[in-house]
Formats: structure tokens, sequence, C-alpha cells
């Protein structure tokens, strides 16, 4: 066939089918050899770290602006902060994660589904995108100075990208 005869089609046809064909071969690695099991485990673990990675960075960042700290301090070793920043930073929080909730009842957006429960009732499947907002909205808390901790939030995203791979 001539070139000047060949359009954008194929291309993206065959885009689409490598898009399809990736996770099929994955899944034939995994089942066919235990070795790729633990790669692929192994890979989740990457994951994992650079997600609490990022996220206590984030918290961090967030902590040292809302709350004038100094680089490398923690806010739970504090002794005393101001009483219009102890009162009115995790208020204006506490609107911060009502509004993502309203946003989210808003667009429709079914609950989020927990790793314990994809497991046992969707074989394991889970939305990144709810688990990117549940661990959002965990870090929006924890940022803004509620004693929620993190760990909820990284099990949440891991898990996610975990069952996406």
């Amino acid at each position: 066939m001539p070139t000047d005869q060949i359009t954008a089609a194929p291309p993206l046809k065959a885009l689409a089918n490598f898009r399809i064909a990736i996770p099929e071969r994955l899944r034939a690695l995994v089942r066919g050899r235990e070795v790729w099991l633990v790669v692929l485990a192994a890979a989740v673990g990457v994951i994992a770290g650079l997600a609490v990675v990022a996220m206590n960075a984030i918290v961090d960042a967030m902590h040292q602006l809302l709350f004038h700290l100094d680089v490398g301090s923690r806010l739970s070793s504090v002794e005393a902060l101001p009483s219009d920043i102890s009162f009115l930073i995790p208020v204006i929080g506490g609107f911060v994660v009502a509004a993502i909730g309203v946003g989210i009842a808003r667009a429709n957006i079914p609950r989020a589904v927990d790793p314990i429960e994809a497991n046992a009732l969707h074989g394991g499947r889970m939305s990144i995108r709810d688990s990117l907002l549940v661990a959002g909205q965990t870090i929006v808390s924890n940022g803004f100075g509620a004693s929620v901790g993190l760990k909820a939030g990284y099990t949440q995203l891991v898990a996610g990208f975990a069952s996406r791979l």
C-alpha cells in the first residue's frame, strides 16, 4: 500500500489493541510463574513507599504553611499554638472537607469501596479515582490539623493501584 494512502485509523487501532493486550499478558505472566507474582508484589511495595513519602510531604508542607511551623517540625510536637491558628485552621479544614463531600455527592460518585470489602465482594477490584478521593480527603483533614491518621489514606490509595495492577 502506498504511504500516501495510510490513514490515522490503523495506528490508533493498534494502540487500543496494545493497551488491551498489556493486562492480559501481565495476567498470563503472573499466573504462569510465581516469580512474576513476587515482581508484582515488589512493584506494589515501591508504589506504597512512594505514596507514603508523597502523602507525608504534602501534609508536612500544609502544616508548615498553615500553622507556621519550622521545616522539620511536627505539629504533634509543638507545645503551644496561637489561639487564632489553633481554632481557625481546623474549622476552615472542616469546611473544605465538607465542600469536598458535597461535591462528591453532587457528582453522584458512589461511595468508595474499602479494600477489605473489595476483596470480599468485588473480586479485589477497586477504583483508582475513588482511592485518590479518599486519600485526598485524608490529606486535607490531616493537613488542616485533624487528628486523623494517614494510614487509611495510604491503604486505600495503594490498594487502588494494586487492584489495577
